[in-house]
């Protein structure tokens, strides 16, 4: 890959792209995310994203089933909600206010309805975000799922962890912690460079950005995909580093997919997007240290935004 760059996570590639308010500023300007959630017993990974969502955008729209209603409204109720049953009634639900983003994944459930969704909602060419059960939903047939996202016009952002990937794209790299010679979260240049190998083959195949987690993150970009140039080439890949071993809990993971679902709302470039959000989700573990439940963590969102270099 000729002139191709990788480059360590820093604000510096996108915070001149955050969507900070301005004084003239309404919810909608600030963006709107939609989240598609599923049904009453699936609701906890739905709400952290939307509590995430809303500390990054102006507004935050859930999608459910009836029967999980009353729940969203209790447990995130700064977020509008819209109920379906049906695929179709769930678009009906988008053209009520189209949004600038859509999240699905998160309590979806690995099953027909998901993939038939996730299918859906790329056909409305909206940037989306598809993590957890969207991505494991399409492990039988991936092709599928790419061949959708490569005629979707708007970008696309996956956001596997190491067994989703797996699942999706049939290989992975080694393990990110070695034994015996490197330190528990030190993985070897070998380990890194072949994580780093693989979420590029992954972002070619997919179409979309591909954010592969871990305890070092590595966001991936197609080679159609225009990026910020640094020195010589542009930047196809960056590895972030400063994500704390505290974030290995349930829950995390829903939370940073409602962040980049919240910073594409306001506008950001889905690459910089995931990037950001990225970031913004290690440095919050960061501050708060052990004992980290992933509730804690939209409320930590504010303090890292903060520190976020001016610029």
């Amino acid at each position: 890959m000729e002139n191709t760059r990788i480059s360590e996570n820093a604000p510096e590639l996108w915070k001149h792209l955050f969507p900070w308010p301005k004084p003239e500023s309404h919810k909608y300007t600030r963006g709107h995310a939609f989240i598609v959630g599923h049904d009453a017993a699936s609701t906890g990974a739905t709400i952290l994203a939307a509590r995430a969502a809303h500390r990054l955008c102006g507004v935050v729209t859930l999608a459910c089933e009836p029967d999980a209603l009353p729940i969203y409204a209790v447990s995130s109720p700064a977020s509008f909600t819209r109920p379906f049953t049906t695929v179709s009634e769930l678009l009906k639900a988008i053209e009520i206010r189209p949004p600038n983003a859509l999240l699905i994944g998160p309590g979806a459930g690995v099953q027909e309805w998901t993939r038939e969704a996730v299918l859906a909602l790329l056909s409305l060419h909206i940037p989306t975000v598809l993590d957890a059960d969207a991505l494991s939903a399409f492990a039988e047939n991936p092709e599928r799922l790419f061949a959708a996202i490569e005629v979707c016009s708007a970008p696309v952002v996956l956001t596997p962890h190491g067994g989703e990937f797996k699942r999706l794209f049939g290989a992975t790299c080694h393990p990110e912690r070695s034994e015996g010679s490197h330190a528990a979260g030190d993985p070897s240049p070998s380990a890194q460079d072949d994580k780093i190998k693989a979420a590029l083959r992954a972002a070619k195949t997919s179409h979309a950005i591909v954010l592969f987690k871990g305890a070092e993150t590595v966001i991936a970009a197609p080679p159609q995909n225009p990026l910020p140039r640094a020195g010589e080439g542009r930047v196809r890949a960056i590895i972030n580093r400063n994500a704390p071993p505290t974030l290995a809990i349930a829950g995390a993971g829903d939370i940073l997919a409602g962040m980049i679902a919240a910073l594409l709302a306001g506008g950001m470039p889905a690459w910089e997007a995931a990037a950001c959000a990225a970031w913004l989700h290690g440095e919050a573990a960061q501050a708060f240290g052990f004992g980290l439940a992933a509730t804690d963590l939209p409320d930590l969102i504010p303090g890292a935004l903060a520190r976020l270099p001016a610029g």
